[in-house]
């Protein structure tokens, strides 16, 4: 069997051995199973040097017809693959056949192969799934590579999340919630997908449904094809980047080299346009967009990541406070009514006239540098049961009118537009993200529920940022951050003008108290893959990350009181007393150890290290950070818990209930991610009395399953305590809650607790506290 195989992949099979191969593959299930894996592996190892598969292709359907009529597929478990094939790999006396399962046994122990045939009662291919290989009419084999992922990368289902060095068949599909991966394909061709991205693997490119990828392709790449919703980029030897939106928009840059672009817009007429290095062309359904290239609208995703460490790292354009009786026309054009007041800028609407604007008299241009508006505002009034009231931030905005019928007839031509809508009994609350693209057109829009509860009384602070590519708006209460909601979307658009503009909406006033506008400075020019590739290098030093997060949150005018990295292999007498299972385990603290069951038990006597010195925060407040890592099992059952007690006693509790597990005295600022379900994520506690325990303040979460490290901060003025958590991959999404406090706990310590069988990991520990004026 096997030395008919080689002669036919060899072509130099004679009729005769023809006819008795067909002839074996009819009554053999064996035979057939080994003619199907050995030209599986011989196609894997053609491609994996770069040489087109045409051949081996022809020769797989060719011989499909007959096997389907013949047998039923008998691969229903790994197992009994596993076994025939080692039955058959020591039968083997093919000199060919033992060369290429030498060649290719690396592979084999990475990527098993499943076969799956057609039965005679079978009018479709069937389809078996294996581990993650899935296997129809025929064998598939890896196409590609993950030769990069990202620290930062985030799969939208983790059913289906690939690591580094795993292989990827045709038709898989990555799906990116954030960061990147890179594939290595068999030509030597390099991908790098930025998240967010859905992108469907092929043998020769693959198809992006959203998000952006780069290139780099090899000579034998030559005709690599990325499809999109709305046409297709084939290379002609290059680096090139293509990028898909949320609404429609293509678009396609050429870094090196040529490609072909094939828009299925009205506009391009079914025409081929050949694009150079430097060139672009951006498409939807209408239109078509030439322009220059520019590697750094693909850099965005990454360079988001960065800590936004204030002012310094931005240039801040424009900020007004509104406390003039007039408006500064230098800065600002006003349509509408909009009129200055003692509270900040009134936005009044009225019925069937424009709603009021307040635009910037400069540009914006998001292309030239992030643009990041924060705007603090409030509702003057209840909206009434038809209508809402709503703020929103335009950026990539045309001064001119709208064409577009009801109800956008009143607004600007084209722009981003994110918006807050406020809630009432006809409506909740919402955020919305879109683009306006044409003077005639509506908004197309994305939306996500927000708070379910707004009043006049608030005053809420809105961000948004906006590349040029991405867009992200979040809005929260300004005195209580932790209440807060978050929407984003991809854009593409190149807006024909870029001022910034504020909009109100609905009955009643909007008073806008204060607004920022900044433009950061662009990046440094990025010129090819490689360029970009060292820039994911350098910016995935995780640890310098959480180091830049941790520094930020030092406080001004304040000593260092206590620091430990717990690098000395053993635990510091001299700084810490501990209570309870304590130890240092691989350069971190761990409170208490696993159990062989794996099981939670909150009740029992919960383990604490505690700072040897007493610290009052009545003496200046206490600012308290470091870094913690979960247990692989801190979701099971109850859940695990990590809390950091400040103004604490040293002994534990008694009473009925849990508090007699924690420590007697103190206040408690407690992080629970279990509990997201029950709005108890982030919880503070004060406990005044030995058996008892208040519960002052909850906040719920969504707390990704998959992220078990993250930073913490909290802080104790004697008043009032505040709890922030971060997942340092995401420092823009920071959690947060605060609480004030009952001032008569005045007990001095700081202790850090987790659960009994749940350890937490703790490390990069300081407590500051501020000097006294």
């Amino acid at each position: 069997m096997h030395q008919l195989c080689s002669a036919l992949v060899d072509q130099t099979i004679s009729e005769g051995d023809l006819a008795a191969l067909n002839a074996q593959l009819g009554s053999s299930a064996a035979a057939r199973e080994v003619y199907l894996r050995y030209v599986s592996l011989n196609r894997m190892l053609e491609a994996s040097v770069g040489r087109h598969q045409s051949m081996h292709e022809e020769l797989v359907g060719r011989h499909l017809d007959l096997l389907s009529h013949q047998h039923e597929c008998e691969c229903d478990s790994e197992l009994v693959e596993s076994r025939r094939s080692d039955e058959t790999l020591r039968e083997s006396g093919s000199r060919r056949w033992r060369t290429l399962v030498a060649i290719a046994a690396s592979v084999l122990l990475l990527t098993p192969l499943g076969v799956s045939l057609v039965s005679q009662n079978q009018s479709e291919p069937s389809t078996v799934r294996r581990k993650d290989v899935e296997v129809t009419g025929g064998a598939r084999v890896p196409m590609a590579r993950l030769s990069y992922v990202s620290p930062a990368a985030q799969w939208l289902d983790s059913a289906h999340e690939y690591e580094r060095d795993r292989n990827v068949v045709a038709g898989s599909t990555l799906s990116l919630a954030s960061g990147e991966v890179e594939l290595t394909y068999g030509t030597g061709t390099k991908l790098l997908l930025i998240g967010p991205a859905e992108f469907d693997v092929s043998e020769v490119g693959g198809t992006l449904h959203r998000g952006g990828l780069v290139a780099s392709v090899t000579e034998d790449g030559h005709g690599f094809t990325i499809d999109t919703p709305n046409g297709k980029v084939v290379d002609l030897g290059t680096e090139f980047g293509v990028a898909v939106d949320d609404f429609g928009v293509s678009e396609v840059s050429v870094f090196q080299g040529k490609v072909e672009a094939f828009p299925s817009s009205a506009g391009s007429g079914g025409k081929k346009f050949e694009l150079t290095k430097g060139h672009g062309l951006q498409w939807n359904q209408d239109d078509l967009v030439p322009f220059d290239a520019d590697l750094r609208r693909f850099t965005s995703s990454v360079l988001r990541r960065q800590i936004d460490t204030g002012a310094q790292d931005g240039q801040i354009s424009l900020v007004d406070r509104f406390r003039d009786l007039e408006i500064d026309r230098r800065h600002w054009q006003s349509r509408g009514n909009v009129v200055p007041s003692p509270a900040g800028l009134c936005f009044q609407d009225a019925a069937d006239v424009q709603p009021p604007l307040l635009i910037t008299k400069d540009e914006f241009d998001p292309a030239l540098g992030a643009v990041v508006v924060v705007c603090d505002f409030r509702f003057d009034g209840q909206a009434d049961e038809e209508s809402p009231q709503a703020l929103s931030i335009l950026t990539r905005c045309s001064d001119e009118p709208s064409t577009a019928p009801e109800p956008w007839h009143q607004t600007l031509a084209s722009y981003v537009r994110c918006s807050f809508a406020s809630s009432n009994s006809e409506h909740e609350g919402a955020l919305q993200a879109g683009v306006k693209l044409e003077a005639d057109r509506e908004l197309s829009s994305t939306s996500w529920s927000g708070f379910n509860s707004t009043t006049s009384d608030a005053v809420y602070r809105a961000v948004m940022r906006d590349d040029g590519v991405s867009v992200s708006f979040t809005v929260a209460l300004r005195d209580d951050p932790s209440t807060s909601k978050f929407v984003s979307c991809k854009s593409l658009f190149r807006g024909q003008r870029n001022y910034v503009v504020l909009e109100s909406s609905g009955p009643g006033r909007l008073i806008v108290e204060q607004i920022e506008v900044a433009q950061e400075r662009p990046t440094a020019t990025l010129a090819s893959y490689q360029d970009f590739a060292s820039l994911l290098a350098d910016e995935f030093d995780q640890s310098a990350v959480d180091q830049q997060l941790l520094d930020l949150w030092t406080p001004t005018n304040a000593e260092l009181v206590l620091h430990d990295d717990f690098s000395g292999g053993a635990l510091d007498r001299r700084k810490w007393k501990t209570l309870g299972e304590v130890e240092i385990v691989e350069g971190a603290v761990r409170l208490g150890k696993p159990n062989d069951e794996g099981r939670i038990d909150t009740w029992k006597a919960r383990p604490y290290l505690l700072a040897r010195e007493s610290i009052d925060p009545r003496d200046g407040e206490l600012t308290v950070v470091g870094r913690m890592r979960f247990a692989s099992n801190f979701l099971a059952g109850y859940g695990a818990s990590f809390a950091v007690m400040t103004r604490a006693s040293e002994r534990r509790g008694s009473g009925p209930g849990w508090e007699n597990s924690i420590l007697q005295r103190g206040v408690r600022a407690n992080f629970w991610p279990a509990a997201w379900d029950v709005e108890h994520s982030l919880e503070i506690h004060e406990k005044p009395e030995s058996n008892t325990i208040t519960l002052l303040a909850t906040q719920g979460l969504n707390v990704d399953p998959a992220v078990q490290d993250y930073l913490f901060r909290v802080v104790d003025d004697g008043h009032v305590v505040s709890l922030t958590v971060v997942d340092p991959r995401n420092p823009e999404q920071q959690m947060m809650i605060s609480s004030a406090t009952s001032a008569t706990i005045d007990v001095g310590d700081v202790g850090f607790e987790s659960c009994w069988g749940s350890p937490v990991f703790l490390d990069d520990v300081a407590i500051y506290q501020a000097v006294a004026q």
